[in-house]
């Protein structure tokens, strides 16, 4: 629902995934993430095979 209406303010920009990176974090939030830190890119992984599921 939160991001239906921010589509249609033409707040969301979807893109195709075409890197997998490590990102570290405090908590998981409904919201989003809280203190995310990037730490590094993951060469090893294919865009294509992350789902959801594995965060």
């Amino acid at each position: 629902p939160e991001v239906a209406a921010a589509a249609e303010h033409g707040m969301v920009r979807w893109v195709e995934p075409v890197i997998v990176v490590d990102v570290a974090y405090r908590e998981y939030l409904p919201g989003g993430l809280r203190h995310p830190s990037f730490k590094g890119q993951r060469g090893d992984l294919d865009p294509g095979s992350i789902t959801r599921d594995a965060l």
